[in-house]
């Protein structure tokens, strides 16, 4: 990241090599718009070169790319101000983590396309720390960080997303 602070294009590359999946797949959980996702993770990278000499190298790089990323694709949607039904064939990334192994066992067996429908039905503020956490691995620190907002408030959401999650999780396995 230091020869990228120094505008080193070849590191740069390098860097979005490392993270354009990563965060594609945060703007796609943002957006749930293939086309969308993928503007906001152009503007995510041009705004990081942009910003690179702003860079703490102390800190670790995925959290500051996937702020830049968030808030990328919070600017799209706030000039888009319509909403769209999730698609889940392009959710590139299983949220294991999201399900006990043992639940829904039987014939009415969650999979995880109910996952991704329930997870595509919570609001923005309750999907993305989700999606930081569980799809990205970020700690509750980092994911407080990148959304903007204090870590009490991050596990208040993060609760009240899980307490959602298996609110649609169980209201789809009983049908």
């Amino acid at each position: 990241m230091s020869r990228v602070r120094d505008g080193d294009l070849v590191a740069f590359e390098r860097l979005v090599e490392r993270y354009k999946v990563g965060v594609f797949s945060l703007c796609f959980q943002i957006l749930r718009s293939r086309e969308d996702a993928e503007e906001a993770s152009q503007d995510a990278f041009v705004k990081a070169f942009r910003a690179r000499e702003t860079y703490d190298l102390d800190r670790k790089v995925s959290p500051w790319l996937l702020r830049i990323a968030s808030n990328a694709a919070r600017d799209i949607l706030r000039k888009r101000q319509a909403r769209t039904v999730v698609n889940s064939d392009l959710l590139a990334v299983e949220p294991d983590n999201l399900l006990d192994p043992n639940a829904g066992a039987g014939e009415n067996r969650l999979d995880s396309e109910d996952v991704h429908r329930a997870l595509g039905d919570l609001s923005e503020q309750y999907r993305t720390p989700l999606v930081l956490k569980y799809l990205h691995g970020l700690t509750n620190q980092e994911i407080a960080d990148t959304i903007g907002v204090s870590l009490s408030s991050l596990k208040v959401r993060l609760s009240r997303a899980r307490e959602l999650l298996h609110a649609r999780l169980w209201k789809r396995w009983e049908e």
